[in-house]
């Protein structure tokens, strides 16, 4: 019988190998290996505990105060940012890394969370972080650094929407009145387009066993204006809806313009509501008073002066009599 690779065994059960997987390997019974390994003094390697496991896997994802956790840490820009934030504000990193993930959503728990804090304290800690000085004074200036770099300021604001409050709609359709069909035919008879529509009309009618209309002739455009003797529209024409080529229209109806859609009643053109731009404006410049104010010029309203009212009294309150 040939004898075992006792180095290769050893090699094998020193890295860890189950016995069951050594015997089956080498063909070496596993009492005979337990003896043997005994014998030389053989050692496996030691098992971490599962305390020991479950406290390396939270080191593992917990990132100590010294690190970035940035959302992006592959992004050279975002973690550039983050160190220039640490070292202009004297933060941590990890403070430093809640400034940049606040500025994306402005929800403190999240960006808490993206910055490395525990998920369970993250909402307090982002509430925490807000009301530290230093941080509240990174986002300050962070927020109009980034408001100055998208443009988007309240003058630009309060000016978009202004613009949508006085937009004229008639840029984007408009109603108009154009000549009926007999404003400007032959003595008053139907007006056609040309010849061919001429025929197509008398082949309907004789299909339907029906008189066509009095011929008025050819020519008929119906943005012509009406003829105010014509005896049929009365000089009222016909009105119609007309909408502009949106390629054509001007900024402010361009503002205005929020899209068009085929329906089954035909097209339909949508408009952003001019009277909520009015009323965002109106907040936005404080124009609406909320607060009831019940003080008078004359100052009979005041304490003092209701107290004449209830008999010399200055309590704001009638005393019960």
């Amino acid at each position: 019988m040939e004898e075992p690779d006792w180095e290769a065994i050893r090699q094998a059960y020193e890295a860890g190998m189950p016995n069951r997987k050594i015997s089956d390997q080498y063909g070496v019974p596993e009492s005979t290996l337990r003896k043997y390994a005994k014998r030389e003094g053989w050692e496996k390697p030691s098992k971490p505990s599962k305390k020991s496991v479950r406290k390396s896997r939270a080191q593992s994802v917990r990132k100590t105060p010294d690190e970035h956790a940035c959302a992006h840490p592959d992004i050279p820009a975002v973690m550039e940012a983050a160190h220039d934030i640490e070292t202009a504000y004297g933060l941590t990193p990890r403070a430093a890394s809640f400034v940049i993930e606040y500025l994306v959503d402005r929800n403190a728990t999240q960006a808490a969370i993206r910055a490395g804090y525990s998920e369970k304290a993250a909402r307090q800690q982002g509430s925490t972080l807000l009301s530290h000085p230093n941080v509240r004074k990174a986002l300050n200036e962070q927020i109009q650094a980034q408001t100055a770099r998208t443009l988007i300021t309240k003058d630009w604001l309060i000016g978009q929407l202004a613009t949508i409050a006085t937009a004229d709609v008639s840029e984007l359709m408009q109603l108009r009145k154009g000549c009926c069909r007999h404003c400007h035919g032959f003595d008053h008879g139907y007006q056609y387009i040309d010849e061919q529509e001429h025929q197509v009309v008398e082949q309907h009618a004789e299909a339907k066993g029906i008189e066509p209309p009095a011929f008025g002739g050819y020519g008929y455009v119906q943005h012509v204006e009406a003829n105010p003797d014509c005896p049929v529209c009365g000089g009222e024409g016909i009105p119609r809806v007309h909408m502009t080529d949106t390629r054509q229209l001007s900024p402010a109806a361009r503002l205005l313009f929020n899209g068009v859609e085929m329906t089954k009643n035909g097209i339909k053109v949508s408009v952003r509501d001019r009277d909520a731009a009015l009323d965002k404006i109106a907040r936005c410049l404080s124009a609406y008073q909320d607060r009831l104010d019940h003080t008078s010029s004359d100052g009979s309203m005041t304490p003092a002066g209701l107290g004449h009212f209830y008999g010399g009294q200055t309590d704001s309150e009638p005393s019960p009599s």
